[in-house]
């Protein structure tokens, strides 16, 4: 961790009773990547606290490398290894790095092929996977993987040439990064200014980066965690596809990973001999602050960048790719074509999208089935029924008033602080958006409008491409 001896001891001193909050974690991210917030938090609690699986997509040069490297880095040294995707067997190069660690990233798998599905599907399994190699001078050679939470990327672009497939997909947690003008220009300017100024670029005091990564490393492992909020959070899990059983399972052992990071201001008690941990209102609200639009478009299927095409679709009426691809760049967006013409057919398989072709080139609208989506948690109503379960179950009611009290705020007011802002939040009165609105950024004068002559006028607004 480059430690002079001095910092050593005093890492030594403070590493056993450090209690860091989210927004701690994120200041720890800000040393090695640029923006991308939501990104980049939600893969540390999926991937990391909760060990699910996770897919990070995104336009080529986008940050999908980045957000996963800065992640890896808020492990201990050797808790994570790294495996270049450009080769099929390069993973097994990696393989006794791979027994040692605890995580395994691989980068830019965007030529995939059955063995690494196979590896995917047997780690996804909890089993390890086995594979003997024939050798130059004879005889096989026998790698064994035992199995690893792993994060995979992959380009947009690479989506039609080698498709990973829906099952796969509906196996991981999808993480988006961040594609607009805004981004990039975020990026350079940093870049700019690292060599500009490389005296003065500001870092983590690297004690307090020392001590959040032995946090990390060192969660504790309960014999049971409860949810006791676990019924009344089904309702607002979008359940129209099957795939709503393995999303939900997620969302939960989110909520988990969170509570367990949060474990020295939580409370862990002995039931029937069980080493068991409660899981909290603010352990709730921050899953679904960070995690929750990563999981219901994973439960509707339908990742931001699709939301943000149907937003556009839905305000201007039917539209072809080519008015969306302008649409988009407005509000500072820019994607081929041949990249929105993959998330439309995705869209129209789906039935989110109603595709007509009056003349050479299809148009899309918004049908009402997508809109159908519209529920947002309530956590005066999560609390109560908390309250509720505390009090009414019998393995519980020994802990229950002193879980509310510490837990449960005073009826108007319970706070958390913000993971990315640092400010305080009442999740009382915080209002979540819709599941499927998404900001889009940018149009007339910063208003989120489009100029109405950025698109072609003549009715019905489409556009011919030979």
């Amino acid at each position: 961790m480059e430690l002079t001896e001095e910092e050593l001891e005093q890492f030594r001193e403070r590493r056993d009773t450090f209690a860091p909050e989210m927004y701690d974690l994120n200041k720890v991210l800000d040393d090695t990547i640029v923006g991308e917030h939501a990104a980049r938090m939600s893969l540390f609690t999926i991937f990391i606290l909760s060990k699910i699986c996770s897919y990070v997509s995104g336009p080529s040069a986008g940050g999908k490398t980045a957000i996963m490297d800065a992640v890896i880095d808020t492990l201990m040294p050797g808790d994570g290894v790294v495996v270049e995707g450009g080769s099929d067997k390069a993973i097994f190069d990696k393989e006794r790095e791979i027994k040692k660690a605890k995580y395994v990233e691989i980068r830019e798998l965007n030529k995939v092929n059955q063995l690494w599905i196979e590896i995917f599907k047997s780690w996804g399994e909890g089993k390890e996977f086995i594979y003997e190699r024939a050798q130059i001078q004879g005889g096989n050679k026998k790698f064994i993987l035992p199995p690893r939470p792993f994060v995979v990327s992959r380009a947009d672009e690479s989506a039609n040439e080698h498709d990973v497939g829906a099952e796969f997909r509906s196996r991981m947690v999808e993480v988006v990064v961040d594609g607009s003008q805004d981004q990039t220009l975020s990026v350079i300017d940093w870049q700019a200014e690292s060599k500009e100024d490389p005296f003065d670029v500001k870092h983590v005091d690297k004690v307090f980066k020392a001590c959040v990564k032995w946090h990390v490393g060192h969660l504790p492992e309960p014999d049971i965690i409860v949810n006791p909020a676990a019924t009344v959070l089904t309702k607002y899990i979008p359940s129209v596809f099957t795939t709503a059983r393995r999303d939900f399972p997620k969302y939960l052992a989110n909520c988990e990973g969170i509570a367990k990071f949060y474990h020295r201001d939580r409370m862990i008690v002995d039931i029937k001999g069980k080493k068991t941990l409660f899981v909290t209102p603010a352990d709730l609200f921050l899953n679904h602050y960070i995690f929750g639009t990563a999981m219901i478009a994973s439960a509707l299927r339908c990742n931001q960048l699709e939301k943000q095409m149907i937003q556009i679709i839905e305000k201007y009426g039917e539209l072809t790719k080519a008015d969306i691809q302008r649409c988009l760049r407005k509000y500072q967006i820019n994607v081929t074509l041949r990249v929105i013409d993959n998330h439309l057919n995705h869209l129209g398989d789906l039935g989110y999208l109603n595709i007509d072709k009056p003349k050479r080139e299809n148009v899309y609208s918004v049908s009402d089935f997508y809109n159908e989506f519209t529920v947002s948690p309530d956590f005066n109503e999560i609390v109560e029924a908390i309250k509720q379960k505390m009090r009414t179950n019998k393995n519980y009611q020994p802990f229950a008033e002193e879980y509310i009290k510490r837990f449960c705020g005073d009826g108007e007011t319970l706070m958390v602080k913000d993971p990315i802002s640092g400010q305080d939040i009442n999740i009382l009165t915080y209002q979540f958006d819709k599941p499927h609105e998404v900001q889009l950024v940018g149009g007339e004068q910063g208003t989120g409008d489009v100029d109405s002559d950025y698109l072609y006028t003549r009715k019905p607004l489409f556009l011919t491409i030979d």
